[in-house]
C-alpha cells in the first residue's frame, strides 16, 4: 500500500497508533479508561462494527487507538468528515482513463482501507451530509 500516496488526500490520514509513533504517548490507565478499554475490546471480539459517541475530548479516540496498539492493528486510517465530504472520496469513482472513451475505477479512501484489511476510525460523522451517511449504510 502506497501511504505517501493516501496522506496526500483529503480527510484521510493514517499512520500508527499511540506508542507507535507520533499519535501520542501510551494512554494512562485510569478505571474509567480500563472500563472503555474493556468495552471496546469486548465489542470488537463480536466482530461488528462499533460508534462510540461523546462530547470532543473525552478520549474517544485515544481509546481506539490503544485498543488498536494493544492488538497489533497499529496501522489504521482515520476518516475526518464535514460538510464538504461527498460518497465518492470516500467509496470511489469511474474517471477517464488514457485512451479516448476509457473509464478505469478509483477507489476511495473507505474502499481502499476495507480491501487492505484496515481498520477504518470515521471522524465527526455528525458533519457529513446526508448523501454520504446513506452511502455508508448498507
Amino acid at each position: 500500500r502506497d501511504r505517501d500516496r493516501d496522506r496526500d488526500r483529503p480527510g484521510e490520514s493514517s499512520g500508527r497508533a499511540r506508542g507507535g509513533s507520533a499519535r501520542g504517548p501510551p494512554m494512562v490507565r485510569t478505571r474509567g479508561a480500563r472500563k472503555n478499554l474493556e468495552a471496546v475490546a469486548l465489542a470488537l471480539c463480536r466482530g461488528k462494527p462499533l460508534l462510540l459517541e461523546g462530547p470532543a475530548g473525552v478520549g474517544k479516540s485515544a481509546t481506539l487507538e490503544e485498543v488498536a496498539r494493544l492488538t497489533g492493528n497499529d496501522d489504521f486510517v482515520t476518516l475526518h468528515l464535514d460538510a464538504q465530504t461527498d460518497s465518492k472520496s470516500l467509496l470511489g469513482s469511474y474517471v477517464v482513463g488514457a485512451a479516448p472513451g476509457e473509464f478505469e475505477w478509483r477507489p476511495g479512501a473507505l474502499t481502499r482501507a476495507v480491501a487492505d484489511g484496515t481498520w477504518v476510525v470515521i471522524e465527526d460523522v455528525d458533519l457529513a451530509p446526508f448523501e454520504v451517511l446513506a452511502a455508508l449504510v448498507p
